[in-house]
């Protein structure tokens, strides 16, 4: 199995500020994240097509202010995230890629 890595910056929108989120896309077609919404842990797992898929097929939030893009594996799983760790290798092992 093979993995895309994408990241959606930090943001400001109307007076809020929404952290910054890593997302993977595995080559079974799932879009993955792990944030947390009001400092509580949430996921993302939609699907889209692996081999098609841009980073500008999507974007989170309501208004979907906040837009990915493509990073490489090295920088994904270093990248710092607010009061979370990252959770990069471990979702890669459970899926089976490390």
């Amino acid at each position: 199995m093979n993995a895309r890595f994408f990241i959606a910056p930090a943001v400001n929108n109307n007076g809020i500020d929404t952290w910054k989120k890593i997302f993977v896309l595995t080559s079974d077609n799932t879009l993955y994240c792990e944030y947390l919404e009001f400092k509580r842990p949430a996921t993302i797992n939609v699907e889209f097509d692996y081999e098609t898929f841009k980073a500008s097929d999507y974007s989170w939030g309501r208004g979907k202010f906040q837009h990915l893009r493509e990073i490489e594996y090295e920088t994904a799983r270093l990248e710092k995230l607010t009061s979370q760790i990252n959770w990069i290798d471990e979702y890669l092992k459970r899926k089976g890629i490390i």
